[in-house]
C-alpha cells in the first residue's frame, strides 16, 4: 500500500553520487535484469518477508555481487542472512550501521557484521528519505516517520527488542522539509505516520 520507508531512508544515507535503484515486489517482481549495471544489492526484510529475501540475497550471490541485508529480521535473526551467504549483515538502526558499512567498503573490505554496540540512532540527524526513487502512482498513500521507540513493554510487540525503550523523534523542520519534498514531487495524497507509537509521548508529538 505504501512506498518502502526503510528503504528509501537507507537508500538517503548513502553516497550522492551513487546511482540507485529501489526494486519493490509488492510493485514489481524482481527480474534478472535488475541485477545489470549491480555493484551492490541490499536487502530489507521483515519476519513476513525471509523467505523471499533469502532467495533475493542467494540470486544476487549467484552473480558474484555483493549483498547488504539489514531490517527487523536480519537484526533479530540474523542465523539465515549469513547461511545464505549475505555479505554484509547490517543490524539495529542503520542511521548508525550504515555509515560503518560505507566505511567497510570504502577500506575495500567484501564482508562484515555492523552492530550499533548499544548505541541509538540519533532521530534529529536522520535524511529526508529518497521519495524521488519510486513511482507513487504505484501506491495508495505514503508513510512517514516522525518518531521511534515505545515507553510500553506489550508482550505482541517486538519494538523494544528492536529499539530498546528509548523514545526519540525528529524535529518539526525535518517533518515539514519531507512535506515539502513529497509536495515539490507534485504528490497529493494521503500521508501516515508509521511509529512504533505516535502517541507514545503526547506531550513529545503534540506539537
Amino acid at each position: 500500500m505504501t512506498p518502502p520507508l526503510g528503504l528509501l531512508t537507507v537508500a538517503a544515507m548513502l553516497p550522492s553520487d551513487w546511482d540507485l535503484r529501489v526494486v519493490d515486489e509488492n510493485v514489481n517482481p524482481l527480474v534478472d535484469a535488475d541485477f545489470e549495471g549491480i555493484d551492490l544489492v541490499l536487502v530489507s526484510s521483515k519476519i513476513i518477508h525471509r523467505p523471499r529475501a533469502l532467495e533475493v540475497v542467494r540470486m544476487a550471490r549467484e552473480r558474484g555481487l555483493l549483498v547488504a541485508v539489514g531490517g527487523p529480521d536480519p537484526t533479530l535473526t540474523p542465523g539465515p542472512y549469513q547461511e545464505a551467504g549475505a555479505s554484509f549483515l547490517c543490524l539495529d538502526e542503520g542511521e548508525v550501521t550504515v555509515p560503518k558499512l560505507l566505511a567497510a567498503l570504502e577500506a575495500g573490505v567484501t564482508e562484515g557484521v555492523f552492530r550499533a554496540q548499544g548505541e541509538l540512532a540519533d532521530l534529529s540527524k536522520t535524511p529526508t528519505p529518497r521519495f524521488d526513487l519510486v513511482d507513487h502512482r504505484d501506491y495508495l498513500y505514503v508513510g512517514l516517520q516522525y518518531s521511534r521507540g515505545c515507553p510500553y513493554h506489550c508482550e505482541f510487540c517486538n519494538v523494544i527488542d528492536l529499539f530498546s525503550n528509548a523514545y526519540r523523534t525528529k524535529t518539526l523542520p525535518q517533518i515539514l522539509k519531507e512535506l515539502d519534498c513529497l509536495y515539490d514531487l507534485g504528490y497529493r495524497g494521503q500521508l501516515d505516520f508509521f511509529d512504533d507509537n505516535l502517541v507514545g509521548h503526547m506531550k513529545d508529538v503534540k506539537p
